[in-house]
């Protein structure tokens, strides 16, 4: 299994998370789906954790979370414009979300993605399609879009083989 030879940190800064609130955050949700990265709540989300997307995490943080680049990247794309969420496969196309490129082959590119932002979020730090960000520089806020109905990140680092224009999720790498 090959592993990414960057180095990623988490998608907030702990600084900024209120860990009491958050605690609350796990209440109702079945204890054989919680997990802990670190000191962090993550729930394992069956239903809409499949396919490419069967690696992704959700770390258990309060919307207004600040979100910040996991890695040095370039904004490959972004959707800031929604607000709107729910309990269903309908709401999996109606989240914001950020994309970034990390550079790191001709052939094969790294990504990480973010994914439940806040309207207008990414916007409002001024980012644009093709900036630079460096690690730890904020580039969103957390909010409810999409598939969703509770507080979280959806975060996921993943390769694009541009050859075979797959998609290959970090659990191959």
């Amino acid at each position: 299994m090959k592993k990414s030879s960057l180095t990623y940190r988490f998608p907030f800064d702990f600084n900024s998370i209120d860990r009491e609130k958050v605690e609350k955050l796990k209440e109702g949700i079945p204890s054989k789906r919680l997990y802990k990265i670190e000191h962090l709540w993550c729930e394992k989300s069956p239903e809409s954790h499949k396919g490419w997307q069967k690696s992704a995490v959700d770390f258990l943080v309060l919307d207004g979370t600040i979100v910040v680049a996991a890695q040095d990247g370039v904004v490959a794309n972004f959707r800031d414009t929604l607000e709107t969420y729910g309990n269903s496969k309908f709401f999996a196309d109606l989240a914001n979300f950020i994309c970034l490129w990390h550079d790191i082959s001709p052939r094969k590119a790294e990504f990480s993605s973010y994914v439940h932002l806040r309207k207008g979020s990414v916007s409002s730090f001024g980012l644009k399609e093709g900036d630079k960000v460096k690690q730890g520089q904020p580039i969103a806020v957390v909010g409810k879009t999409g598939w969703t109905d509770k507080d979280h990140l959806h975060f996921q680092i993943f390769y694009v083989d541009f050859w075979n224009e797959n998609v290959i999720d970090e659990s191959t790498l």
